[in-house]
């Protein structure tokens, strides 16, 4: 792992609210949607807000609307190649 801070043998602070994304499989997911949709209704579609994205899944894993803190890693396999994100 190169992550500076644990190699001087800190920790790493974690949020109260974490999520955890599989990048290589949302990058399948979204390019299957995205080459299957645009093909049935005939134009392109645009890009989605990843962000708006992670506020739909924070709520739909149960949190509460209000001022939450939420840590997102993305984890991808670097053998796979590039992840769309």
């Amino acid at each position: 792992m190169n992550n500076p801070a644990q190699a001087e043998g800190q920790t790493t602070a974690w949020q109260p609210n974490v999520i955890l994304v599989d990048a290589d499989y949302l990058d399948a997911v979204a390019f299957d949607l995205i080459v299957n949709f645009e093909r049935m209704i005939g134009r392109r579609i645009p890009p989605a807000y990843l962000c708006h994205w992670l506020d739909c899944i924070a709520l739909d894993g149960g949190l509460k609307a209000g001022d939450n803190q939420i840590q997102v890693a993305f984890l991808h396999d670097c053998r796979v190649g590039r992840a769309g994100l």
